[in-house]
């Protein structure tokens, strides 16, 4: 199908949303990073090299806020610096076959199908991207941290992937289950 082989049981696509909970503090950044540290032969995260775009995205913006509490940055340089090293490192890692957070190519056909998402359901180019990536590489599960893209999008045509709303308690405890986390 696609250039990578994916072999493991329990296929998890992080959404953009997902893989930036890695590095925030918040309700499920432990669940992040619970599954992105595990190491077991059954469990395959995917997410596609667009990520580290809206990563980088991500980032500027945060790091142009102000903690109320601080009245610093709520990202440093230093954790700018952090962030950047993850990213570049685990770029480096595609291709090693161990690693259990595997970044996927984008090729015409996800591109192009995507767009049909875009179109029907005005989804951002982004989200329909990463959905149909999800999708093109049978994963069982879409892990999202964004409450107006779990609203804005009719899931059940990709019925295949449960999807994970990480804003969402019993979404994270079914999830903790089905993974037996």
């Amino acid at each position: 199908m696609w250039n990578i082989k994916l072999i493991k049981n329990n296929l998890i696509y992080f959404d953009t949303s997902a893989l930036v909970k890695e590095f925030q503090v918040g309700i499920s950044s432990s669940l992040i990073l619970k599954i992105s540290s595990t190491y077991r032969n059954d469990i395959q995260i995917i997410s596609s090299i667009w990520t580290i775009t809206d990563i980088i995205s991500v980032m500027d913006k945060i790091s142009q806020k102000i903690n109320e509490k601080t009245g610093m940055f709520k990202l440093s340089n230093n954790d700018i610096k952090k962030l950047i090293s993850t990213i570049v490192e685990r770029i480096r890692t595609i291709s090693n076959e161990n690693t259990i957070l595997k970044f996927v190519y984008l090729d015409h056909n996800i591109i192009t199908d995507s767009r049909i998402l875009t179109k029907d359901f005005h989804l951002s180019p982004t989200d329909a991207l990463h959905m149909f990536t999800g999708y093109a590489y049978d994963c069982n599960y879409f892990v999202v941290h964004n409450k107006y893209f779990i609203n804005q999008f009719p899931f059940k045509k990709y019925a295949r992937m449960k999807i994970i709303d990480l804003t969402n308690e019993n979404d994270r405890k079914l999830l903790v289950r089905e993974l037996d986390l």
